[in-house]
């Protein structure tokens, strides 16, 4: 699919289509920039993220900041938020469940700046923190997550891919309880059963016991999902990495504050 791009006062844009480009042209035509009703999700020195809505509709919006040898990889163009458009837009052609990709907004040049935006998902919330509020049905909301992200993660693997960080705080669920996978910036085409696959599953199934999963359902769950690729799946490959994941795990829990 052929991308619509644009440029308005030094501002860079590319967009899935006429209709996503007309959007963003008309948000960084908005003064100042980035727009003040930018609901805030994360704020620090290198990324700001948030939820911006008007008549148009509902967007989350991620800038990337690029310093010393990031500003070469963005002059390559290799940012971040390149990337992460890019991988969404391809999984989504894979039919794998990301929210909707809209566009990158590049801000003039010398600013190191670069904005991934896509679609906002209403009331939606990651599954980490919803696992650790949800005290009362515990096991059933661990059971259900895990159900849910097989599919994605099988999706994933079985079109050559990997994430690169398959934590729980990466999926997010709508108020349907639809899950979706984000966070693209470690996504790459890799081997099929290679190394990169196998860091994937380990880094979920480390957190999943993390969030309480009984050893049966985890075992369960790894059967399930090597039942489901057509190809083999190296499992002394997943438990080196699975004990790698989880001594690093423990010496971060452990580390003195």
């Amino acid at each position: 699919m052929k991308l619509s791009k644009k440029n308005t006062d030094g501002f860079n844009i590319v967009a899935v289509n006429e209709a996503s480009l007309r959007n963003l042209d008309r948000l960084v035509s908005q003064k100042p920039w980035p727009p003040k009703s930018l609901s805030l999700l994360r704020n620090t020195e290198k990324i700001r993220a948030g939820i911006f809505k008007d008549e148009n509709g509902a967007w989350f919006m991620k800038r990337y900041k690029y310093k010393g040898l990031k500003r070469v990889a963005a002059i390559a163009g290799r940012e971040r938020a390149k990337i992460n458009f890019s991988v969404s837009k391809e999984w989504g052609y894979l039919g794998i469940a990301v929210p909707s990709p809209v566009g990158v907004i590049e801000e003039p040049f010398g600013s190191g700046f670069c904005w991934f935006v896509c679609s906002a998902i209403a009331d939606s919330f990651d599954l980490h923190h919803q696992a650790s509020k949800n005290n009362e049905n515990r096991k059933e909301f661990i059971e259900w997550v895990m159900e849910k992200c097989m599919t994605i993660i099988v999706a994933v693997h079985q079109s050559g891919w990997c994430h690169g960080d398959m934590k729980w705080a990466n999926f997010l669920s709508s108020r349907e309880g639809e899950v979706f996978i984000v966070d693209f910036d470690s996504a790459r085409k890799t081997k099929k059963g290679g190394r990169r696959q196998a860091k994937d599953i380990a880094r979920f199934i480390v957190n999943a016991q993390e969030e309480g999963a009984s050893e049966e359902s985890l075992k369960k769950f790894y059967e399930k999902y090597k039942e489901c690729l057509d190809f083999k799946v190296k499992d002394n490959l997943v438990e080196r990495y699975r004990e790698k994941i989880r001594k690093r795990h423990s010496r971060k829990i452990n580390a003195p504050v």
